[in-house]
């Protein structure tokens, strides 16, 4: 008699705008597990997130492949902890403040590490271009508060730039971010 293979799921889609890179990680990883060793169940949460909770006596741990809102914030790391289901990354804290981008660097701030300078506002709040430029010059990054990867962002290195990319972050989040952009130094291949 051979000894069970545990059942590990394996969690993409999802319906962030990270959704096509999600599906293809996850699908990666899924065919990557051996199926000689584990018994691996894929999950789409648009489709399956019931099948899942009806699932999770079952599952012996599950991989979150989630980018994005629903995966990397927290929501899904909250859920299988009340379902008693482990996994792989960060807990629900971790997880929420890594997505918050003014939450994380507030912390950063706490504990001293150096951070871009930045301006922090309402979509649709006016006087925003003006105040960003005066207070963050140019270059400026704007991005969304709460997005993954780096959807919504857009490095503005003129000031007629500044106001599409407020619209463009917008369309990601409510909250948007300005930050001085800082310029980062090329390492060689070697070091």
């Amino acid at each position: 008699m051979s000894a069970r293979r545990p059942r590990i799921a394996v969690i993409m889609g999802g319906d962030s705008s990270e959704r096509p890179v999600s599906l293809k990680s996850g699908g990666a990883v899924a065919q990557a597990l051996d199926p000689g060793k584990y018994h691996v169940v894929t999950y789409d949460p648009p489709s399956d997130l019931l099948r899942l909770v009806d699932d999770a006596d079952s599952l012996d741990a599950a991989l979150i492949m989630l980018h994005g809102r629903g995966g990397e914030d927290g929501c899904m790391q909250g859920l299988l902890d009340l379902l008693g289901v482990p996994y792989q990354c960060a807990g629900v804290l971790g997880c929420a403040l890594a997505m918050n981008k003014v939450m994380a660097k507030e912390r950063f701030r706490q504990f001293g590490l150096p951070v871009a300078d930045d301006f922090v506002f309402e979509a649709g709040q006016p006087g925003v271009v003006e105040e960003a430029l005066l207070r963050l010059g140019l270059p400026l990054v704007i991005k969304p508060a709460c997005e993954g990867s780096s959807f919504g962002v857009t490095i503005c290195q003129r000031p007629e730039q500044v106001g599409p990319a407020i619209v463009e972050a917008s369309a990601k989040d409510s909250l948007i971010l300005a930050e001085k952009c800082i310029i980062g130094r090329a390492r060689s291949p070697a070091g």
